[in-house]
C-alpha cells in the first residue's frame, strides 16, 4: 500500500506539472497575436521549450482514437498509471522489479520537475521581465498566483 500510495502522489505531481506547462502555453499562445514581433520570437522559443518538458510527460501527439497505444511510447505519466494499476489491481504485495520500477519513474519525475522549476524561475522570470519593459501583462505560472 506504500509503494501505492507514493505512484497516486507521483501522478498526481505529473498532473500538476502538465496543468501548470499548459496554463503557461495558453497564456503564451494568447499573447503571442498581440506582440510586436521582436518579442514573438521568445514566445515561440519558449513555448518550444515547455512543449519540450510536456513532452517527457504526456505524448502531445496522442489523439485518443485509433492506434495512438501502439504508434508512440507510453511516456512518464502514462507509465506512472500503469504501474499503479499493475499493482492496485494484484492479490500479491510488489514485487522486487515493481518496487525497482517505481524507484525509477521517481527519479525521472524528479529530473523533470527540475526542468520545469528552471523553466518556470529563470526563463519565464526574464521573459515576463521584458514584458513588464514593456507594460505588457506577467505570463501567470501557477493559478493560485493569478490575480
Amino acid at each position: 500500500m506504500k509503494l501505492l500510495a507514493g505512484l497516486q502522489g507521483d501522478l498526481n505531481t505529473a498532473v500538476d506539472m502538465i496543468n501548470r506547462i499548459e496554463l503557461v502555453r495558453g497564456q503564451l499562445q494568447d499573447l503571442r497575436s498581440v506582440l510586436p514581433a521582436d518579442i514573438r520570437a521568445g514566445v515561440d522559443s519558449l513555448e518550444k521549450k515547455f512543449s519540450g518538458v510536456e513532452g517527457n510527460l504526456l505524448d502531445l501527439r496522442l489523439t485518443g482514437r485509433g492506434q495512438d497505444d501502439v504508434r508512440w511510447p507510453t511516456m512518464l505519466a502514462g507509465q506512472i498509471g500503469y504501474l499503479a494499476q499493475g499493482i492496485a489491481s494484484s492479490d500479491f504485495a510488489p514485487t522486487t522489479q515493481q518496487t525497482e520500477v517505481f524507484q525509477l519513474l521517481e527519479g525521472r519525475l524528479k529530473t523533470v520537475g527540475t526542468q520545469l522549476d528552471g523553466l518556470l524561475n529563470q526563463d519565464l522570470a526574464q521573459f515576463n521581465a521584458l514584458l513588464k519593459q514593456r507594460n505588457i501583462g506577467n505570463v501567470v505560472p501557477d493559478r493560485r498566483t493569478a490575480v
